[in-house]
């Protein structure tokens, strides 16, 4: 058992951020129970020592290349349809985060609409608020969304951070 994010025992590896319900798996998934009805995640956190490494993940694929292959929605090698693949092929439970956290939001995409700030934190337009800022297929550095200025910020931080370190631990400089 993991400690969840609320200090409680849980009985889960992955607290999912965000489920997603179109992009993961194609129509194949019914005809294989473990994907069948699993629910598909986008982002989220490890929770548990079950953390599947580079070689369990390779070894999962290598264990069902068939029906990884035939499954996923692109035909292209995305994160989202590998690690829900992993999970489900190992039987890896999850919990949806606004199920463990109060108040949060299970929305992470950066141009998702209705998103607001108030009082320094992300909000989804039910006034939940978000735990992480997913950017997908982004090519470039935010620039004109709505989270540009937190970006801004907190990279600023970020650098300023480093460069109070020790010269011998950075390695920005």
């Amino acid at each position: 058992m993991a400690a969840s994010l609320s200090g409680k025992r849980s009985r889960h590896e992955r607290i999912v951020a965000s489920p997603s319900f179109e992009y993961v798996y194609n129509e194949n998934r019914r005809k294989h129970a473990f994907l069948n009805g699993a629910r598909l995640f986008n982002d989220g956190f490890w929770v548990s020592s079950r953390f599947p490494s580079l070689s369990d993940v390779l070894e999962t694929i290598r264990s069902d290349i068939d029906i990884f292959h035939a499954a996923p929605k692109r035909d292209q090698l995305f994160a989202q349809p590998l690690m829900n693949f992993v999970a489900h092929r190992r039987g890896l439970k999850t919990a949806l985060l606004p199920h463990c956290v109060e108040n949060a939001s299970h929305e992470n995409y950066y141009k998702a609409p209705g998103i607001t700030f108030s009082k320094g934190k992300p909000l989804d337009p039910e006034g939940k608020e978000l735990s992480l800022a997913h950017w997908a297929g982004a090519i470039g550095l935010p620039s004109h969304d709505v989270f540009s200025g937190a970006w801004k910020e907190f990279s600023r931080a970020a650098l300023a951070r480093v460069h109070k370190r020790d010269d011998s631990y950075s390695h920005f400089r």
